[in-house]
């Protein structure tokens, strides 16, 4: 619960009452980003732990934002594992800083629910009219691995442990975009169940921006 007391220098956080993407389907029964009660570190790991708290009668969740330069490039690389909770997904993403929904796109990666299904890559155009390309990320989730996005213009090229899974050249944003890490409540279906709690942890994490 200290986590932004500690590592504030590093990183910002989606405060309560704020609430996560489910909001637009499912109202006030979707996920509220609480800091103090989902983060922690041990062992040099990021735990971010979802569940539902009855006290405060809220499913809570977090969002973790790396205080980074303005980029319009780079690479982003995660290193990290998900317990298997019914209910949720994670998806770390690049966020045009502009705001613009869909005319400057998206970068999800990994991105997936939290029930064992595949997690996958999603490339979502820079146009007015939306649309994005998909790609397997063809590992569990609940597992180790490094996840990548490499962003250069005019493609973004998606690798797991260092070997690629997909490259896109359609809609490639070029505006500058921020790293959002937002672990959350299933954007589908009903709500979670009360009685779902896991982990989602975070080993490392290295970004690289162009120096030429």
């Amino acid at each position: 619960g200290t986590f932004l007391d500690n590592y504030g220098d590093q990183f910002t956080a989606y405060q309560d009452p704020a609430q996560d993407t489910s909001r637009l389907t499912r109202g006030k029964d979707s996920g509220y980003y609480d800091p103090a009660k989902t983060l922690s570190v041990a062992d040099g790991r990021l735990d971010s732990w979802l569940h539902y708290d009855q006290a405060s009668g809220k499913y809570l969740v977090s969002a973790l934002l790396p205080k980074l330069p303005t980029m319009a490039e780079g690479q982003f690389v995660l290193r990290m594992r998900a317990d298997r909770i019914a209910g949720y997904k994670v998806v770390p993403l690049l966020w045009p800083d502009s705001e613009k929904w869909p005319d400057d796109g998206e970068i999800d990666f990994p991105e997936g629910t939290l029930d064992g299904s595949p997690w996958r890559a999603a490339m979502h155009y820079a146009s007015p009219t939306g649309g994005q390309q998909d790609f397997n990320a063809g590992v569990d989730g609940s597992q180790w691995h490094t996840y990548e996005i490499d962003w250069s213009p005019g493609k973004v090229d998606f690798l797991v442990d260092g070997k690629s899974i997909g490259r896109s050249t359609d809609g490639v944003p070029d505006k500058p975009m921020h790293w959002v890490w937002q672990f959350e409540t299933n954007t589908d279906g009903p709500p979670p169940p009360t009685s779902a709690q896991g982990h989602v942890q975070v080993d490392w994490a290295r970004v690289y921006r162009p120096t030429g």
